[in-house]
């Protein structure tokens, strides 16, 4: 269960995000140059960030024998 919400969090902060850039494409704060290099940040930078941080929790056994079993 622990998994889930780390996996939630972090999928809501990459909504947050998409919303930002999202809002400043359609507000005309960020021109379409500056929507291409926030996507590739997203994409190359927060991602594995992200990946990476929800693999990264400290081992049990106790959570290993509930999870798999």
């Amino acid at each position: 269960m622990e998994l889930v919400l780390i996996i939630f969090n972090q999928l809501i902060f990459m909504l947050i995000l998409i919303l930002i850039r999202f809002l400043l494409v359609k507000t005309k704060l960020l021109s379409d140059e500056g929507a291409k290099s926030l996507t590739n940040i997203i994409l190359y930078v927060s991602s594995p960030i992200i990946i990476i941080s929800s693999y990264h929790s400290s081992f049990d056994m106790i959570k290993l024998k509930k999870n798999y079993y």
